[in-house]
């Protein structure tokens, strides 16, 4: 067993690089507190912050553009038409 922890310890000490294996901290605001974290943590973090603004941006151009469609439908009088008639008119 002391044959594996050095081995461990060993191979902790030549790839850990230079900070002797710690992460570097930075700082996140949660409920209005900083707080340092690990690297890692912090990239996590943001990343999940991107993803729900990207998909919240998705959403409101999807949206937009939905409301848009419904409404020039509406506008050009093509609601109550069927895309029949539509194709049919088209064609004279």
């Amino acid at each position: 067993m002391a044959l594996f922890d050095i081995g461990t310890n060993l191979a902790f000490l030549l790839f850990s690089g230079p900070n002797g294996g710690t992460m570097s901290k930075q700082v996140i605001t949660v409920d209005g507190k900083e707080q340092a974290v690990r690297e890692d943590t912090a990239k996590a973090f943001r990343g999940v912050h991107w993803a729900l603004i990207s998909i919240a941006a998705f959403l409101v151009i999807m949206i937009a553009l939905f409301v848009g469609g419904v409404l020039k439908m509406g506008s050009d009088g093509g609601v109550d038409r069927s895309p029949s008639e539509l194709e049919r008119e088209a064609g004279r």
